[in-house]
């Protein structure tokens, strides 16, 4: 599955308390939501920092909910149709 075709599965919401007038979610009012994106990659250690330079210079906005990077390490990647393995697969 492409990114494009991704992404829309992966939307999120979120909820800024500061914004939420009290009693309006049990009144059924819907207040204060922001939309939240959850993106995932899998690179190459050696495209690592250029990533994350472009995800925060992207992402920053210098308010609370910018968000954050979680950076870890993918041990196996598999391709299911194929069998292929390792960078191949990706």
């Amino acid at each position: 599955m492409s990114e494009s075709r991704a992404l829309p599965f992966l939307k999120q919401r979120g909820l800024d308390a500061r914004k939420v007038i009290p009693n309006s979610i049990a009144c059924g009012i819907r207040r204060g939501f922001l939309p939240k994106v959850k993106i995932e990659v899998v690179i190459e250690d050696s495209l690592l920092e250029r990533t994350v330079d472009a995800i925060q210079h992207a992402a920053q906005t210098g308010r609370i909910g910018d968000g954050k990077i979680f950076i870890s390490t993918i041990d196996e990647a598999i391709r299911i149709r194929t069998g292929e393995r390792g960078g191949d697969a990706v």
